[in-house]
């Protein structure tokens, strides 16, 4: 049974519909084609992946949940609007958020470097807290070692 060694919690700025994650060696190199373009909602490129809000509602901020497993990670898709599994390369593993025109955040988590990871991307729309607010997302992201299908 995987077990989740590492985690991390933070606050992401969701601009044009859109949010990526980002290794600290690929930062400034070749950014994914919009998903939209590829008829996903995810596009990727080495050391990058981009998210995007294919709902009705627009969303401005998330609540990203980064997580590492020593497997298989644990997950129960029948909370979350859409999830899909992908194999990513990250290799310094040193990972940060970019916001698009916001900027980014760097560094806000650490992967053990040079290994390819399965990468679960999960995402779900939450109501608002209180009338009038708007919706946000709640953003999902499970590593574990690609050796682990």
């Amino acid at each position: 049974m995987a077990v989740l060694t590492d985690s991390a919690e933070l606050h992401v700025s969701i601009d044009y519909r859109l949010v990526g994650l980002v290794d600290d060696a690929c930062h400034g190199g070749a950014k994914p084609p919009s998903p939209q373009t590829v008829g996903h909602w995810i596009g990727t490129t080495p050391g990058n992946v981009y998210l995007e809000n294919i709902d009705e509602e627009v969303v401005l901020g998330a609540q990203m949940r980064l997580e590492t497993w020593d497997g298989p990670a644990k997950f129960d898709p029948s909370g979350w609007d859409r999830s899909d599994v992908i194999v990513m390369d990250f290799p310094s593993g040193i990972l940060g958020v970019d916001e698009l025109t916001y900027g980014g955040l760097a560094d806000v988590y650490r992967l053990p470097e040079g290994r390819r990871w399965n990468t679960r991307l999960a995402w779900r729309v939450e109501a608002p807290a209180k009338p009038g607010e708007r919706p946000f997302a709640s953003i999902l992201v499970q590593f574990w070692p690609a050796e682990h299908a």
